[in-house]
């Protein structure tokens, strides 16, 4: 999923790598329009089944709205699909679409910009992503420079809000309101700009209701129906900016029969300052988190842990995150927090430094962005849909973990899932879950256990999961130029039979029964999707293609046993394994999945 940061323009909608279906720029921008024709409230007959050119002259035989297709312009690995919002065949606004579409003929990527109104969109200035974030150790603190922090702010929209005059900030999910001390009326504008300084309460309350309502459409974005995950819950929610009696702090409540949220509160930033707690995203989501709960077991916390709160914020804020410390989780704010704890430090689950939750609790380098992006919603998604299916306050997190795994199943976000469910068994084992249970005192201080049964072919990793980029160079395969059982790779003689070796290995604590081992070829010289580039050489004899245009080869070797299949194999019910699904979406996943490439 492609989300560009750019407070200017908002990807609401990205097919993703891998999918069949609208393949050139311009059927997938106009089938986007088709698709969200509601949200933006287009009247019914404005889009046809296929765009419409714009006439060059305005005549008074034009429709008074439509939208219409000037522009198609390359880019670089892109082309920009522009439509033009006219009214009486005169233009008064544009709609820019980024198309990205692979060798593959895949679409890749898109992004977007659009405004179905005449008149001109308010734009109130917000921190879209707070100063640390964007400016690392370079941005001004919380009690920083006004003038400084000022020079920061973003326009932005401020989606799904009702028409008043004068305006008022209330929408579809959150409305600005005073219902805790101090008092502070919500601001109305006449003009629609809500353009104040960052110390005011007029932009803590713009903050509140981007942030608050950004959260909102978060979950609809990820698929998930707001209304029915709210079902408790009274829209839109109250949200007073300026509580507390403003000191430093933030909240959501729990509505008057605690089965669900009643809003959210927020205080000062600081101490020293008094810019508002809600100008910062990460703090919004925070809270945000404890909303999603409420509703899905009646409480604010998990039972065995705070909230999710914190991980979303610092998984929704780290693509492109430019502050000094990638794990400090609130790098504009006073409250420390990270999200690096050791478990030899005795962050473990359940070791000396895990509190449980309670009602005390209460009182790298960068990367590939749009990978990068892919991965921040993908686990967003994970984990509020891990919450839309638990009912109760667990003391361990076992049935959240299960549920984070079932959350990973069918189609997600448009994409074939279940390729990550190890990587989340395996990311709570690492910080020492599945001990028996009861450990004596101390409490856990070592990493968990893996599972019972878990075979792999080392691709350079011994089978964990650490981060790493694909690797190509497996040591796990190698080939021979002969079946003469030799250990060390040698490069493949094309045109004639080869000989694929594959090396298995069991990180599990007992036997693996029924031990399988399958090798496919690539068809392609640069084989990214799943299965379409692949085919079986047969029982590990294989015979490099000859074809002068393939100067590189890849071979994917699978195992599988009784208890663990790999994500490929068809009998494992993953969507994956049906594909088509980025083969660098796999592999990484999977211990039971390694390439080995070669060239020649």
């Amino acid at each position: 999923m492609s989300f560009d940061r750019d407070p200017n323009v908002e990807v609401l909608w990205s097919p993703e790598t891998g999918l069949h279906g609208p393949s050139d720029p311009i059927s997938v921008a106009h089938q986007y329009l088709l698709r969200v024709a509601d949200d933006y409230k287009i009247p019914p007959g404005v889009l046809g089944e296929t765009p419409t050119k714009l006439s060059e002259l305005a005549s008074s035989t034009d429709a008074l709205f439509s939208l219409s297709l000037p522009q198609e312009r390359p880019r670089f690995r892109s082309t920009a699909v522009i439509y033009q919002q006219t009214l009486c065949g005169l233009p008064v606004w544009d709609a820019k679409f980024s198309v990205t579409v692979n060798k593959e003929n895949h679409v890749v990527n898109s992004t977007s910009s659009i405004d179905i109104r005449a008149s001109k969109p308010e734009t109130p200035q917000v921190f879209a992503r707070d100063p640390a974030t964007k400016l690392g150790h370079k941005a001004p603190t919380t009690s920083g420079d006004i003038a400084d922090l000022n020079l920061l702010g973003d326009k932005v929209f401020l989606s799904d809000i009702i028409p008043t005059t004068p305006q008022k900030l209330n929408g579809r999910y959150a409305e600005i309101k005073d219902f805790d001390l101090p008092i502070s009326l919500p601001p109305t504008t006449a003009s629609g700009g809500f353009n104040d300084s960052v110390e005011t309460d007029n932009f803590t309350a713009v903050s509140a209701y981007y942030h608050i309502t950004k959260l909102f459409r978060l979950l609809a974005e990820l698929g998930f129906p707001v209304k029915t995950f709210f079902i408790n819950t009274q829209f839109p929610f109250p949200v007073d900016h300026r509580g507390f009696n403003d000191m430093v702090s933030a909240q959501a409540p729990g509505n008057s029969t605690g089965n669900g949220c009643g809003g959210f509160i927020f205080g000062r930033a600081d101490r020293n300052t008094q810019i508002g707690i809600a100008a910062d995203f990460r703090v919004a989501t925070h809270e945000f988190g404890h909303a999603l709960l409420w509703d899905a077991i009646h409480w604010p916390g998990f039972g065995f842990a705070h909230s999710p709160g914190d991980s979303l914020a610092a998984i929704y804020c780290d693509p492109r995150n430019d502050a000094q410390d990638r794990f400090d989780t609130f790098p504009w704010s006073v409250v420390r927090r990270r999200h690096d704890r050791e478990v030899t430090d005795g962050w473990a689950w359940d070791g000396p430094q895990y509190r449980r939750d309670g009602p005390a609790y209460y009182l790298h380098a960068r990367g590939d962005f749009h990978k990068q992006n892919w991965a921040s919603r993908y686990t967003l998604y994970l984990i509020i849909g891990g919450i839309a299916t638990i009912t109760t306050t667990p003391s361990m997190p076992y049935q959240y973990v299960s549920a984070m795994i079932s959350a990973d199943n069918g189609t997600v976000l448009g994409y074939p899932g279940g390729a990550v469910r190890k990587i989340i068994r395996w990311s709570f084992e690492k910080q020492g879950l599945y001990h028996p249970l009861s450990t004596p005192t101390p409490g856990v201080m070592t990493r968990g256990p893996p599972p019972a049964v878990d075979p792999y072919i080392d691709a350079g990793r011994d089978g964990e999961y650490d981060y790493a980029p694909m690797s190509g160079n497996s040591p796990g395969i190698w080939n021979r130029q002969a079946p003469d059982g030799g250990l060390n790779n040698q490069a493949p003689f094309v045109g004639v039979p080869n000989y694929c070796y594959v090396a298995v290995k069991n990180r599990g604590t007992e036997n693996a029964q029924n031990v399988q081992v399958t090798v496919y070829e690539s068809t392609i010289p640069e084989p990214t999707v799943w299965p379409a580039r692949f085919q079986s050489p047969g029982p590990f004899r294989w015979t490099p293609n000859s074809n002068a245009s393939f100067d590189r080869y890849s071979l994917l070797a699978a195992v599988g046993a009784d208890g663990d299949l790999s994500n490929i194999d068809a009998n494992s019910g993953l969507a994956c394994a049906i594909g088509p699904t980025d083969v660098d979406n796999l592999v990484p996943f999977d211990n039971n999945l390694a390439v080995r490439r070669f060239e020649w």
